[in-house]
């Protein structure tokens, strides 16, 4: 069955990237002047700042593993996209997690909600944690996650070791890859039904309690990533599998 579902990922996304027509934006961390547009929070102590976050060689730094980080960029208005970086966790304790931040929406100047697709330090090979996160300069973070079986089941990180996150976002669907793999798909809209689904936001990085680098970012805005005309077999397959 994964082996089935990996296979029409893959078909459907190579047919969309064919046809999509996007803006891409790209950031290689040769300065801090790169970020200049980004905003960076520390949500451990009230004070939002650029705190631990720093650029160095070429790469995005996260150098505490004490509290939780965000990195945050592009617009409320972004609604279909791709964001993909390479990045690693350095280190943190059992409960680390590092990922990719989609729909970043400010309610308030001290206030946003966001989503995160994260790995953690202490993955065993069989989950992805998805988060829904409400953080707030004076009330600090707080979210609701759930676990989500990867394609692969021998799918893991390592502290150290470098790896490839690609998300697709598409209305209420998520697409995730790792090293150019197929990992997860899921329905953000139908997982937590009590809570109203976010329908646009910027993107931008999560850090849990973990030390993390970034080598690159990049983030391809407009055409439609999760999606392929409602005919052919391929539709239909594609379907199914959303079904599924």
């Amino acid at each position: 069955m994964r082996t089935w579902k990996r296979t029409l990922v893959m078909l459907a996304a190579a047919a969309l990237t064919a046809g999509a027509s996007a803006e891409t934006m790209r950031w290689n961390f040769n300065s801090w002047a790169e970020t200049k547009d980004w905003f960076f929070v520390d949500a451990a102590d009230g004070a939002w700042k650029q705190g631990m976050w720093t650029t160095f060689d070429g790469m995005l730094i996260k150098s505490d593993d004490k509290v939780s980080a965000f990195a945050l960029f592009g617009e409320e208005a972004w609604d279909n996209y791709t964001i993909e970086a390479k990045m690693r966790l350095d280190s943190g304790n059992e409960n680390a997690a590092v990922g990719l931040v989609f729909r970043a929406d400010f309610l308030w100047i001290d206030e946003f909600v966001c989503y995160a697709v994260c790995l953690r330090s202490a993955l065993k090979g069989d989950s992805i944690l998805f988060s829904r996160l409400r953080v707030s300069e004076k009330g600090g973070v707080s979210s609701r996650s759930i676990l989500i079986d990867p394609f692969e089941d021998e799918f893991k990180i390592a502290p150290g070791e470098w790896f490839v996150m690609r998300v697709l976002v598409n209305g209420n669907n998520v697409l995730l890859f790792i090293d150019n793999k197929p990992q997860a798909y899921f329905s953000a809209k139908h997982i937590w039904d009590n809570e109203s689904y976010l329908p646009n936001g910027g993107v931008g990085f999560y850090s849990r309690r973990a030390k993390m680098r970034v080598d690159y970012a990049e983030v391809s805005i407009g055409g439609d990533p999760l999606s392929v005309q409602p005919n052919g077999r391929l539709a239909a397959q594609w379907a199914q599998l959303k079904r599924g």
